[in-house]
């Protein structure tokens, strides 16, 4: 019951509940010494937490799970945390280890016919194509992916591949699909009250009007994603959605909104570990420092000298053309490419 439980825990972020009802079942495994059943609830846990972004801790129950399901031999169960283990390698920025967890465990799911758990980790690795611009093979992984779903008729893991499909058109530049897909996910993931899956479908609906140079839509948007994204504890997709605001206020010139945004972004990551977008959002914070003391040059009778601070110990550094980029990984229309 507390496995199959997960599913709603999960949508409805009911955080406390999963981990109170995980752990009496861990309880009471251990004291029959049921080693498969311990395992289980160490996986559900490690799940619990990862969603939560408590890598750490989440490593630690991933790792009881996988030393318990190995003593019994159940390959299932070893699968599943490796595609978890994926997961947290991609949160932290590790593409390649990521990807390669994430074909084993692909593999193995197939073997064992668990088609569901092989379309979440279809989708997954498409997305670490895409972040290595191998679109062609996403696209190929993710049609593979809503084949299997409809095949199982899961509408939860389909919404999941439908937000990849949006991002995949975004890539492309074909805001139009992209938008259809978002908003078909929006459509699943409320009917389903999944509020991850809302803030997400929400987020790449910003990401389409910022493409569009709809900015004011855009904020619309992210800040619906932020606001569903707290409420759902997604600390990640609450970074997420400041750094896009940041990018917004940027556009504009609001040079002490956008600051405000990507410091309270640096120190959500920070607080995850979440390496690759620390240095983003890094240089995200001296690319607007640069752009408020240009602006100063040239309209000192408004300059702000308290927008000039970017991150203490790189006052004076270098802008690096990465830190142009937005949230989404493009760049922002007339910035250097």
């Amino acid at each position: 019951m507390a496995l199959t439980s997960v599913t709603l825990f999960e949508a409805g972020s009911y955080y406390d509940d999963w981990l109170e009802t995980a752990t009496l079942a861990l309880d009471a495994t251990e004291q029959t010494g049921n080693r498969r059943g311990q395992g289980a609830m160490h996986y559900t846990i490690g799940t619990l937490h990862m969603l939560q972004k408590r890598l750490l801790e989440a490593e630690d129950r991933f790792d009881r799970a996988r030393e318990l399901f190995e003593a019994v031999g159940e390959r299932h169960g070893q699968l599943l945390v490796l595609r978890n283990v994926a997961f947290v390698d991609r949160v932290r920025g590790d593409r390649d280890r990521a990807a390669a967890r994430y074909r084993i465990a692909a593999d193995g799911l197939r073997e064992v016919g668990d088609k569901i758990g092989e379309a979440h980790v279809l989708s997954n690795l498409a997305r670490t194509a895409m972040e290595n611009g191998r679109n062609d093979e996403a696209q190929h992984l993710l049609d593979r992916a809503r084949s299997l779903c409809k095949e199982t008729g899961c509408r939860r893991v389909e919404a999941q591949v439908l937000y990849r499909l949006g991002e995949l058109h975004l890539e492309h530049g074909d805001t139009g699909e992209a938008g259809l897909a978002f908003r078909e996910t929006l459509r699943i993931v409320q009917a389903n009250r999944d509020q991850v899956g809302e803030a997400h479908a929400l987020f790449g609906l910003g990401r389409v009007s910022r493409a569009d140079g709809r900015i004011g839509a855009a904020r619309t948007d992210f800040t619906k994603a932020l606001s569903v994204a707290r409420l759902a504890h997604d600390g990640f997709m609450e970074a997420q959605a400041l750094h896009a605001l940041a990018d917004c206020a940027r556009e504009q010139d609001r040079f002490a909104e956008a600051q405000r945004h990507l410091r309270s972004a640096l120190g959500l990551f920070e607080e995850i570990g979440a390496l690759h977008w620390q240095r983003r959002t890094g240089e995200a914070l001296d690319a607007v420092a640069e752009a408020a003391r240009e602006t100063a040059a040239t309209e000192p009778a408004t300059a702000q000298p308290s927008l000039f601070g970017g991150r203490p110990e790189a006052a004076n550094a270098p802008v690096s053309p990465s830190a142009y980029h937005s949230a989404s990984g493009h760049p922002h229309p007339g910035r250097p490419r």
